[in-house]
Order: C-alpha cells, then structure tokens, then sequence
C-alpha cells in the first residue's frame, strides 16, 4: 500500500512535466541547401527551441548545449541510398551572472564564439544554422538526386540517481527535433 502511495504521488508530481504542449513543439523551418565555391552549404533555423525551464537553467549559470546531426545521402531507386557525408557539432549558450552577457558557441564553424547583452540576439545566433559546410562538391555525382536529414538534441533531463532504477521507463522534458529532411538535385555547373 505505501508502494502504491509512494508510486501515485511520484506520478503525480511528474505528470506535469510530461505533458508538451503542441504549439510550442521545437522544430526547424526554412531548410535550405545551397552550393557555394567548392562547398554544399546548409542554412536552417530553429522555432521553439527554448522552454521557460531552460531559460531558467540557463539564467541560473548552467549552459545549454543543442546537438545537431546532419547526413547527405545520395538517392538511389525507391529513396534515400548511400550515405555521402555525416557531421555532428553543438551549438552551445552559457550565460555569466557577474557580466550579464551570452555567449554561444558555433560548433560548425570551428567554435568560434559569439557574445551578446542581450537574451533576443543570443538565442538568435542559437537558432540559426548559417552556412554549415557539409562536403565539397567535387564528391558529389552531377544529375544525381540528394536528400539532406537533420535532427537535434536541444535538451535531456534525467531522474535523480537511484530512481532510474525504480522508474526507468520515465523520462521528461526531453526536447528533440526528429529527423527532418530537404531534397535536391545537383548539377555542376561548368564555367
């Protein structure tokens, strides 16, 4: 009985934090494929990346880290066939409590950092994937039919120790994009 007691307020404690709201679902909009000199580029940005719980954490000197996988995949027959290239990199925030500014590291772009006075321009430069390089043009076969997929791993939230044990089906707040895709056709354009 004290189990059962134990188990329902557990439950009834998290039940609130398991619950998303459909409108604020985290996803990327604007997925754009674009060939530069010599290099596939990527241009996407995030829409509903930040909950009021990571802002808190995040305003409480804890950095957020997104983790963004990209694949390019070269189509074959019937949909996507050989995998051409895979990047993985994060995007990461912190926020200094004693300077009151943000700084956010671009993983794609050897990490280079970005610091900002204010939250709007922050999360920003966070939500904006700008020009990520993902190959050289030259590995991609003309008149061929590609399909870009990325997702992202924007926040997890784990149990307290020893409770993984008793509940281990319980997870919340996990705030992922699933794999979202672009296609296009490549064709060289010779000067």
């Amino acid at each position: 009985m004290l189990r059962t007691a134990a188990f329902l307020l557990l439950f009834t404690f998290f039940l609130p934090a398991l619950s998303a709201r459909a409108d604020d679902t985290a996803e990327f909009i604007e997925l754009t494929a674009a060939v530069s000199p010599g290099t596939l580029l990527f241009y996407a940005k995030l829409k509903h990346s930040l909950t009021a719980e990571m802002r808190e954490e995040l305003h409480s000197g804890l950095p957020l880290t997104f983790t963004f996988t990209m694949e390019l995949h070269r189509n074959a027959r019937g949909g996507p066939g050989e995998l051409v290239a895979e990047k993985i990199f994060e995007h990461i925030i912190s926020y200094d409590t004693l300077t009151d500014d943000y700084r956010v590291r671009l993983g794609e772009h050897n990490n280079r950092s970005k610091v900002f006075t204010d939250a709007v321009n922050a999360e920003k430069a966070l939500n904006t994937l700008s020009g990520v390089p993902i190959i050289n043009v030259g590995r991609l076969i003309p008149n061929n039919t590609y399909t870009l997929r990325i997702k992202a791993g924007l926040y997890h939230k784990s149990l307290p120790p020893g409770l993984e044990s008793i509940l281990p089906f319980l997870t919340w707040d996990d705030r992922r994009i699933d794999w979202q895709t672009i296609e296009f056709h490549y064709q060289s354009i010779k000067p």
